[in-house]
């Protein structure tokens, strides 16, 4: 009976020790999943030195991913929903940028080929990140929502947390722009999860 106490004591104090040790290990590697980045702060209206062409029929989406962001992965896969719902009503404009540092093109890259799955969705490479400068994109993932006319609807991400995809606040909002009635003037934001771009 004593020995089972005993042994009983023993398995409870290492239960304890190990949650102790498990457990800051956790919280720290989840916490820092809902740290968002650092975004841009972007013209309210297409910036007239954008290379790229909008849609001025309908709604423009202009993303940007670094190519060996892992981040990334989540917000194509948001992508790739926002896309399906929009029955056309949106084309999405995917830059990624080739650094002069990174020796492998981006258009070999595994979210290159994941992004070119997707349906309505323009790929382009943006050497030394030209192109997201214009648009002041500076997190793999930020996303840009513009209306018919060239006007800022919406900024920020659309992913929960760093590489996790799932409902999110910006995927909801851009599907509501495109699908309802808009405020003038008003630019929705969300935060916006992955590596920094510049």
């Amino acid at each position: 009976m004593i020995k089972n106490k005993r042994l009983s004591v023993i398995a409870a104090i290492a239960v304890v020790a190990w949650l102790a040790v498990v457990l800051p290990g956790v919280w720290f590697m989840t916490a820092d999943s809902f740290v968002p980045g650092e975004a841009g702060e972007p013209a309210v209206m297409w910036p007239v030195e954008a290379t790229s062409a909008r849609n001025n029929a309908g709604h423009t989406l202009v993303v940007a991913l670094h190519p060996e962001c892992p981040c990334s992965r989540a917000t194509l896969e948001e992508l790739d929903k926002i896309m399906a719902r929009s029955e056309g009503r949106l084309i999405a404009q995917v830059w990624c940028v080739q650094y002069a540092e990174i020796e492998e093109p981006a258009e070999a890259s595994a979210l290159w080929a994941q992004a070119k799955r997707i349906p309505g969705v323009e790929l382009g490479v943006d050497r030394d990140g030209e192109e997201v400068r214009r648009f002041d994109l500076r997190v793999s993932g930020e996303t840009r929502l513009y209306g018919p006319s060239g006007e800022l609807l919406f900024q920020g991400g659309i992913t929960v947390a760093r590489g996790h995809a799932g409902e999110s606040p910006g995927r909801r909002t851009i599907l509501s722009l495109i699908e309802g009635p808009m405020l003038v003037g008003s630019v929705n934001v969300a935060p916006v999860f992955g590596c920094s771009l510049w």
